[in-house]
């Protein structure tokens, strides 16, 4: 599927395809590695309404590309902090539906968020994977090291375990 498969930016008609594919990969993929509260809550932040709201109030800083083939949403990546001082960008999300999983839309949608960062002037990119092996290796393949555990506090007051990933860049801007 991945050979007429292109990645854009969101719009908000996507919003729904993004917040099935969120709620999928967190009750089918993590269920073994979090408990059943953790998943239940992480839904809020996949609701459809979110997503535009993300792409409307702060689209100075953060970006959402999404991966489609003939029109239908494989998967979407939610990249921020594009304005830090530090130059240091954060993939917030990227989650590709379990269904298609493994034919390459999450590499493309990571490839094409670097890319954009770059020429942002983005220094490093910083992720929280899930506790979950095939995850954790999708980012070590993406060139990121782990940094190790750490419990994520959320605005709300919750508290989730993952694993802290970095990626330095050699390179930035194009001199062209």
């Amino acid at each position: 599927m991945l050979g007429c498969t292109r990645v854009r930016f969101f719009l908000d008609s996507d919003s729904v395809a993004c917040s099935r594919i969120g709620n999928a990969a967190w009750r089918q993929v993590l269920a073994t590695y979090y408990d059943e509260a953790t998943i239940n809550h992480f839904q809020k932040y996949h609701e459809p309404a979110r997503y535009i709201q993300i792409s409307q109030q702060y689209s100075s800083y953060s970006k959402i590309f999404v991966a489609e083939t003939n029109g239908f949403v494989l998967g979407f990546c939610l990249l921020g902090d594009l304005q830090n001082p530090k130059r240091e960008g954060e993939i917030y999300q990227l989650f590709v539906d379990p269904n298609h999983r493994r034919e390459g839309a999450g590499t493309l949608l990571y490839a094409t968020a670097e890319q954009f960062a770059r020429e942002k002037g983005i220094t490093k990119l910083r992720c929280d994977s899930a506790i979950h092996p095939e995850t954790i290796r999708f980012w070590e393949r993406c060139g990121f090291e782990s940094k190790g555990d750490m419990i994520r506090k959320y605005p709300d007051g919750f508290e989730a375990k993952v694993v802290y990933m970095e990626k330095q860049f050699s390179w930035t801007k194009s001199s062209s």
